[in-house]
């Protein structure tokens, strides 16, 4: 049976600190809910919540988690402890949480499919550096890996999600002028900024019935970001 539709939610994102998170679960069509990863007691018990009453089997789960970089150009060197551990605690550690609090629900229900958020840069370098970042959304792939290895019998699956540079209002900020976006969109052979729908469209095959022999994977959508030498001119 093919499982129910999944959206994903616009994150949440603290006025005062910028730190923001949120997490999508499909329980039945159109429904889902946002929470404050780091913040573990509430978070937990939405994600109980979402196992109980009068929704349908909990099958398919998304972590969708962002942090906002107040140093979006920190490498090795100049990455603070703070950033460092506030971007890895929304990036990792809340995606981390999802999976445990989710998982034994979906034991419960016979089964399910994870879709986890990491990104193109787990995949490849770049000398404009986000070091947390790209270090965050590294371990997010490792631990889709050994999330998919252990339940592959069980009958769940996961998968990660991983977008190119898609033109949200975040990328925005960061691509003030033409300059900056030139020196992204040379590396990419299709030549434009992907789109929001796209990812979901990917998180969707993913979540569905029709990657139902796919699991441990990352799928790519990047406008051939990673398949590049030399793009077209």
């Amino acid at each position: 049976m093919t499982k129910p539709p999944m959206l994903t939610t616009p994150a949440w994102r603290s006025a005062e600190t910028g730190v923001g998170a949120s997490i999508t679960c499909c329980i039945h069509p159109w429904k889902g809910s946002c929470a404050d990863l780091r913040r573990t007691p509430k978070t937990s018990s939405t994600v109980a919540r979402w196992s109980v009453g009068e929704s349908s089997p909990f099958d398919c789960a998304k972590s969708f988690t962002t942090s906002i970089r107040s140093d979006p150009t920190a490498g090795p060197t100049n990455t603070s402890d703070e950033t460092w551990q506030r971007v890895l605690d929304v990036n990792v550690t809340g995606v981390a949480r999802c999976c445990r609090w989710g998982i034994p629900a979906m034991l419960e229900s016979g089964g399910g499919s994870i879709v986890n958020v990491a990104s193109f840069v787990a995949h490849l370098g770049a000398a404009t550096p986000q070091l947390a970042y790209t270090t965050s959304k590294g371990a997010v792939l490792a631990m889709t890996r050994e999330i998919a290895v252990i339940h592959a019998r069980q009958g769940i699956r996961c998968n990660a999600l991983c977008p190119g540079p898609v033109l949200t209002p975040l990328l925005a900020k960061y691509l003030s002028d033409e300059e900056k976006r030139q020196r992204r969109l040379v590396h990419i052979p299709m030549g434009r900024f992907g789109e929001a729908e796209e990812m979901v469209k990917g998180a969707l095959f993913l979540a569905s019935d029709d990657s139902s022999f796919m699991t441990g994977q990352s799928l790519l959508i990047d406008g051939g970001i990673t398949a590049a030498y030399v793009t077209p001119e």
